[in-house]
């Protein structure tokens, strides 16, 4: 008589767990001590990410709500700067780097980010508002409204210098690298960008050439002399700001306005005397004076023609930009704020407030360019009257002896008075030019280099992963040893023939 045949139940299921709970402990033990083993092994031998990193804050002025950085020049801060090849070429050259690794292989260490988590979370958040469908205009900008305002309130002027590490510079090497690289950045640019640097055309080897030229005409020689007067007046001129109403003064006890003041006396009582020595005496001159001055005179009479024509045509573009007829309620609203009708014509109102507002930069800036051209028109013309002067003066001269030893007597001691003002001046540019670069601070380190560790594998999702492969290895061992054990009871279950 044939049995029944035998079903998969819970009560079975149950008691097969039952029966085979040890085993089923056991080997989950035994394989979870192996793949532990296993994880374990995996984070010792994969490989892992390394680099030396420091944070340094920008203190670099901001612009456009903060969103661009600038130099005091005003040149806009690019953050690859820091490492620009004048930056690395330096510091490879400081610390002696040439025998240890190339340069094209150093330069290539390094990298700068910049370390605001912030700003990245704001713009996906701004992102994902602006994919929403029916959006309105005022929508629209009330949300950039509110993405601006986050974005002024948010600090971007924090980056990380990174630099990976080399087989051919040890860990105490490369953190004097990183540290020194903010440091020379800022030695280089704040030379390069600071905005009240002193900068002049002067001649620092102006004494050979006097004396070189005193040889072939003396008028020439101090006309060139007085040009050397007129330079180094202009460099204190530029040193003027670099006070800011403080009194310094050189070691021997001159301040800049001494300096300022010998110039002027060199130039009053030194200069313009030997000038009238040579125009009122004929044996002090030579063949090449007149050709001088009708030079001189031929070349600012052109550069005049060539401003005069500039100024005439700026004027010219002045007269056409401006506005024909202005009505009595357009300039009443030039004194507050202008209001546009919101009706079938508002885009034409704003095209007009357009046009208007580029009109009014254009004239700003051709007045700003007749300002400057009509300076140097009037400068051109004090000059020429200069040369003219100096013209009729020798034309009108008598032939008259004068003392060549003392002219040249007098000319060595003018030469000598300028070569030690010019020395004094010198000394004290240097002087006030490392007090401003010493003030001019473009960063401050927010931490020390550090040795920063980042697995190409998390071991979170290491041990997540190993966990599963645990979990399944041990549910596909139950199962095996299920259908096992059910079909070898169903065997012997089977039904017997008499």
């Amino acid at each position: 008589m044939a049995q029944t045949e035998k079903l998969i139940t819970p009560a079975y299921i149950f008691d097969f767990l039952k029966r085979k709970r040890h085993r089923i402990l056991f080997t989950a033990i035994i394989s979870f001590c192996v793949l532990f083993l296993i994880c374990l092994l995996a984070l010792l031998l994969l490989p892992s990410d390394r680099v030396f990193s420091q944070k340094i804050r920008i203190q670099l002025n901001s612009t456009n709500n903060g969103s661009t950085i600038t130099y005091p020049s005003g040149k806009t801060f690019n953050q690859l700067d820091i490492i620009s090849p004048a930056v690395l070429k330096q510091v490879y050259t400081d610390q002696n780097l040439a025998s240890v690794i190339p340069f094209d292989k150093f330069q290539n260490l390094f990298s700068v980010v910049s370390y605001s988590r912030k700003l990245a979370l704001l713009d996906a958040d701004f992102d994902q508002k602006l994919a929403k469908r029916n959006l309105s205009v005022v929508d629209l900008n009330r949300l950039e409204a509110s993405y601006n305002k986050q974005l002024a309130a948010l600090d971007k002027s924090t980056y990380r210098i990174n630099m990976e590490p080399s087989i051919h510079l040890t860990n105490e090497k490369s953190v004097q690298i990183l540290a020194a690289i903010p440091q020379t950045w800022m030695t280089l640019y704040r030379k390069m960008e600071g905005d009240k640097l002193p900068q002049t055309d002067f001649d620092t080897n102006f004494e050979k050439k006097l004396r070189t030229e005193l040889q072939t005409s003396r008028l020439i020689a101090l006309d060139r002399a007085t040009y050397y007067n007129d330079q180094l007046l202009k460099l204190c001129g530029t040193l003027q700001p670099l006070l800011e109403n403080r009194n310094i003064s050189l070691a021997s006890g001159e301040y800049l306005s001494d300096l300022v003041e010998s110039l002027q006396c060199i130039r009053k009582y030194q200069l313009d005397l030997l000038r009238q020595m040579i125009l009122t005496s004929s044996n002090l001159r030579s063949d090449l004076d007149l050709y001088f001055i009708k030079s001189q005179i031929q070349y600012l009479e052109q550069e005049l023609t060539s401003r005069r024509a500039q100024y005439d045509s700026i004027g010219k573009s002045l007269s056409i930009v401006q506005a024909p007829s202005r009505s009595a309620a357009a300039v009443k609203a030039d004194g507050g704020p202008q209001q546009i009708s919101l009706d079938s014509t508002v885009f034409t109102q704003i095209a007009d407030l357009v046009r208007s507002d580029a009109s009014n930069e254009t004239r700003r800036k051709l007045a700003d360019l007749n300002v400057t051209i009509g300076q140097d028109i009037a400068r051109l013309q004090a000059r020429l009257q200069y040369y003219q002067q100096m013209l009729s003066d020798l034309e009108r001269s008598k032939s008259t002896a004068g003392n060549v030893e003392l002219f040249n007597q007098e000319f060595v001691k003018m030469v000598n008075n300028l070569i030690a003002t010019s020395a004094k001046i010198s000394s004290f540019k240097q002087l006030l030019t490392k007090d401003y670069l010493s003030n001019l601070e473009f960063y401050s380190p927010t931490s020390q280099v550090s040795l920063l560790k980042a697995r190409l594998v998390s071991p979170l999702k290491l041990i997540v992963f190993t966990f599963g492969i645990w979990v399944l290895f041990n549910l596909l061992l139950i199962a095996i040893d299920f259908a096992r054990d059910f079909y070898t009871g169903r065997d012997d279950n089977s039904p017997q023939e008499a």
